[in-house]
């Protein structure tokens, strides 16, 4: 099945969590619309769901990156028209290869599902922004409405 039409194979309100991750990092918006939508319909009312994302907002231009994230793939460098600044990908040719968000466009997506996010994000190494972070991508803990 393709991921912009994926139905999750559960009922309505099974889960108390989803987590997805390492999932988001090489999805389009519209599948990630998807997934967003699919994951409020299984999810029980006041669940949570735990998604890791490259957030653009996070991103900045020439400087250094631990690791491997140093590569030009992660520097996000092209959009796509129709999503404007919200969305960018590593490779132009090669679009679900490493995608990053901009937290605007997840609120968006997340409200148009049922869900809000409960905390600020939690910052990811990727960057190289923060002193603490918990994994490699940025982490954000969304919240269906009761």
């Amino acid at each position: 099945a393709q991921a912009d039409s994926f139905r999750f194979p559960y009922p309505r309100n099974s889960f108390d969590l989803v987590f997805a991750a390492a999932l988001f990092n090489q999805l389009l918006p519209d599948a990630a619309t998807n997934y967003f939508a699919q994951t409020a319909r299984v999810l029980k009312p006041g669940g949570r769901a735990m998604f890791s994302f490259f957030l653009l907002d996070n991103l900045r231009p020439r400087r250094p990156r631990p690791f491997g994230f140093n590569k030009p793939i992660f520097d996000f460098a092209h959009t796509l028209p129709e999503w404007g600044d919200g969305f960018a990908v590593g490779m132009a040719e090669h679009p679900t290869a490493m995608t990053a968000y901009r937290l605007n466009l997840i609120r968006q997506m997340a409200e148009q599902a049922g869900l809000e996010i409960e905390q600020s994000p939690l910052p990811g190494l990727w960057s190289g922004q923060f002193a603490n972070w918990v994994c490699a991508e940025d982490v954000l803990v969304l919240r269906k409405y009761a």
